[in-house]
């Protein structure tokens, strides 16, 4: 399923023009990347458009206007990215016995057996041949050499028109009356072609499925705002005051579901073709709910002689996802500055060359709690339906409490920090900080006899704190320019206010198949730290079995245990393992994190190279799918304990798993999330200016560039990189690797052509 030779392409084309009295801009740009990873549906293609005017009539009036449009189209993510049953999940997990590929009927019977229909409906390759079929890993592990010929045409797409138009009086000297109206309109949807397919005895789709999806949303932004400026001596003043209303949600869409087209391609598929009204059952459509928010905000700036500077703000915002009670916050913010190197006391050096010293404290708000969660709104459909006689009636019922306390999350960060040049070539920077959130909006589950399944409220409170060091060089010798420029960042967070009554909190978005929830945040400590039983070694004999009893000094506490089996951690001392003795194993967080990049350049010759990465925290490998026990291995699992191979960290693998070496989430999990990357490594060649007049430009660059050229990591998955990644659910969460789409090392050559 990897290509090594997915070609990628970049084309843009601007042109820009114009006078003292009016400038344009405009670009065309064209984007095609093909995807490293089942690249017969794995795509994506853009083009986008951009104009920018500026008309500046009378020396008063400044009006303008930028516009976008950008139309994608992409393929593959979706159906790769699947933990249950995607392209890279099936590949990983499926025995390595059964052929991608077998030659007849005959060949494919051998590893499962079929009916005759089934047989017909197993998928072929463009010659005939049938892609194998595994009789050990099921449910919906799939071949995927067959996924992706069954998905081959399925897309996505949209359309973005993004812009704004401004208009800027000035009536007197200093006075600026501005006024801007931001729009995008986005339509968005997918094509897809699911044929009536058998792919394993699990798996098995009877009749074809052709869909149809369409959205559209028209969010908005209007702002008009009054600034004054005046400098008197040495001081400058300006002032500003504003008003801006913000739109965005309201998304509509529908979809349309017709079952049992005759087709067997998405080529061949049509809407064109008709079926019975009782295949058209499943089209549905939706509407969304606006999103806005009303501000009001002002802005003071102030500097002495460039030496003392001060920025003070305060913005009133109100969003209609709270209730009377709370619809509006407050949220300040200052900044200072100093710089001691004008002052005539600072003495003339040439160590310090110049020095400024900084202070900031500010408030955010976020709303980001979903529409309507202030009030008992009510739900329908699903498993509110209800039955009477023989007719089936839609149910009502609330989804939630009201809650008109609900307010804005808010976030308050204090940062003190000095910018430096020194000796003429160097730059330095420090930056500390504490950043505290409070209120953090969240819909923790309540227990079910409350009839309801969620609450939405103002949660938690959260602390992060960290400094910044950042240390530049640049020196230029003759015909040759050194840069290097490095950072590195050290943080911590912590968990500072849970609900009353209790000490920790669960993130349900933070699962694993069969293992449950794999994270615990408490009270004074990371968020989300991993949470589960703590191995204190592998039993070697059966009498270390037989002698590791609990408190009693005599009962066993792993009676099922045999040699090779994980022996857990009995950390509450008493006479049995449970989750009583579970405990926090890992931070998924990174607690450090740096970057350095490189800059050189000899005559016409310039060269770039950029890295960093991160450490401090854990990886949850969760490659492997737990609730499949004939799932195949990853190859680092060849080194398990055998009564000839002992001295390893890694259990023996037996049928059913009596001992729960690996259906317990333990610290065999976790591995260091420790990485560099090299991101870009970059040669360009500038052409003398001599060379290009004869051919009709003023500037060209030819550029060779290798992006993701190679990480240094002990992590055994594909990328230590993970991010977020999506759960089964829908959710998120911070360092489980369930097997996403990886980056690409990519190799690009470039022309800049300049008229």
């Amino acid at each position: 399923i990897f290509n090594y030779h997915a070609p990628k392409m970049n084309h843009e084309l601007s042109i820009s023009g114009g006078n003292d009295k009016s400038t344009f801009f405009t670009s065309f740009g064209y984007t095609d990347i093909q995807g490293h990873i089942a690249t017969k549906v794995s795509r994506y293609t853009r083009m986008n458009y951009r104009i920018n005017t500026n008309f500046k009539p009378a020396k008063w009036l400044t009006f303008g206007e930028n516009l976008g449009f950008e139309h994608g189209k992409t393929q593959g993510p979706g159906e790769i990215n699947r933990e249950y049953g995607g392209v890279i999940s099936s590949a990983l997990n499926l025995d390595p016995i059964t052929p991608d590929i077998v030659y007849d009927s005959v060949g494919l019977k051998q590893f499962v057996a079929q009916t005759p229909a089934q047989v017909a409906a197993a998928t072929r390759d463009s010659k005939g041949n049938y892609y194998g079929i595994s009789p050990y890993v099921g449910q919906e592990m799939k071949n995927p050499l067959a996924v992706i010929k069954n998905r081959i045409g399925n897309y996505n797409w949209d359309n973005n028109l993004v812009g704004n138009a401004y208009i800027d009086i000035q009536p007197i000297k200093g006075l600026v009356i501005h006024s801007t109206l931001g729009t995008k309109m986005a339509f968005y949807g997918y094509e897809s072609f699911t044929p009536s397919v058998f792919y394993n005895t699990s798996t098995t789709i009877n009749q074809t499925n052709l869909t149809r999806n369409n959205n559209w949303v028209i969010n908005w932004n209007v702002e008009n705002t009054v600034s004054y400026n005046k400098v008197f001596g040495q001081h400058n003043v300006t002032l500003l005051g504003g008003w801006g209303e913000y739109k965005d949600g309201n998304a509509k869409g529908s979809t349309v579901i017709y079952n049992n087209v005759v087709a067997t391609t998405f080529d061949n598929a049509s809407f064109i073709n008709g079926v019975l009204p009782t295949d058209r059952q499943n089209s549905t459509a939706s509407d969304g709910t606006d999103h806005r928010i009303n501000s009001l905000f002002s802005r003071l700036q102030y500097n002495y002689d460039e030496k003392y500077l001060l920025t003070a703000l305060i913005r009133r915002d109100g969003s209609s996802r709270f209730g009377s009670n709370n619809k509006f916050g407050y949220f300040p913010s200052v900044s200072v500055g100093w710089v001691p190197t004008l002052e005539k006391f600072f003495p003339t050096n040439n160590v310090v060359n110049n020095l400024k010293i900084r202070a900031s404290y500010g408030v955010t708000g976020n709303d980001g709690i979903g529409e309507f969660a202030y009030i008992p709104t009510i739900g329908s459909g699903g498993q509110r339906n209800y039955q009477f006689g023989d007719t089936l009636h839609i149910g009502y019922s609330p989804n939630a409490p009201a809650n008109p306390n609900l307010k804005w999350e808010q976030t308050s960060q204090i940062d003190i920090g000095l910018d430096a040049v020194l000796f003429n070539t160097f730059t330095f920077t420090v930056d500390v900080y504490k950043k505290k959130t409070t209120g953090i909006l969240q819909t923790p589950a309540i227990p079910g006899y409350a009839g309801y399944g969620s609450f939405a409220q103002n949660f938690d409170d959260m602390e992060n704190k960290g400094i910044e060091f950042e240390l530049g060089y640049k020196k230029k010798l003759g015909d040759f320019t050194l840069g290097v420029n490095g950072n590195i960042s050290f943080y911590q967070n912590k968990v500072t206010k849970v609900l009353p009554g209790t000490t920790f909190f669960e993130d349900n978005s933070a699962t694993f198949q069969t293992l449950g929830n794999i994270t615990r945040s408490l009270l004074g400590a990371p968020y989300q730290r991993y949470y589960g039983y703590q191995i204190a070694g592998i039993f070697q004999t059966q009498a270390e079995v037989d002698g590791y009893v609990g408190a009693d000094k005599v009962t066993k506490l792993q009676p099922k245990a045999k040699p090779g089996d994980l022996k857990f951690a009995n950390l509450t001392n008493d006479n049995v393992i449970d989750a009583n003795d579970k405990t926090y194993l890992g931070n998924p967080n990174p607690t450090v994190s740096y970057g350095l990049t490189i800059n050189l350049a000899y005559k016409n010759f310039d060269f770039i190279m950029f890295g960093g990465g991160s450490g401090g925290n854990k990886i949850f490998q969760g490659l492997r799918r737990l609730d499949i026990g004939t799932a195949n291995y990853l190859t680092k699992y060849n080194n398990v304990w055998t009564p000839t191979n002992t001295n390893t960290n890694l259990p023996r693998i037996v049928d059913g798993d009596p001992n729960q070496n690996y259906s317990k989430f333990t610290n065999l999990y976790l591995e260091s999330g420790n990485y560099f990357k090299l991101r870009t490594v970059q040669l360009g060649y500038t052409l003398p200016k001599n060379m290009l007049t004869k051919w009709g430009c003023n500037r060209l660059r030819v550029y060779v560039l290798c992006e993701n050229l190679f990480t240094v990591t002990k992590y055994s998955g594909f990328d230590p990189e993970i991010g977020v990644s999506p759960d089964s659910g829908g959710g998120a969460q911070f360092g489980i690797d369930r097997g996403a789409y990886v980056p690409a090392r990519s190799f690009l050559a470039g022309v800049n052509i300049g008229f």
